[in-house]
């Protein structure tokens, strides 16, 4: 299930960023700020997959900016 959720974050990811290595070093290395400086990769692996879904969402549908 975790692969599945990272394949989710990252097809998401790819409709605000084009370019896939720039996901990729997002979801590997970019810590995100409202989740204590966790990668999206390390919350998918703690099953917090979810929340990084919802903030993409949210970027997508411009209730918040990137």
């Amino acid at each position: 299930m975790r692969n599945g959720i990272i394949h989710r974050i990252a097809d998401i990811a790819r409709l605000i960023e084009p370019d896939r290595r720039a996901v990729w070093e997002w979801l590997l290395r970019t810590p995100i700020g409202e989740f204590d400086g966790r990668t999206a990769i390390e919350l998918a692996h703690v099953g917090e997959g979810q929340r990084v879904v919802d903030l993409l969402e949210s970027v997508l549908s411009g209730a918040r900016s990137a």
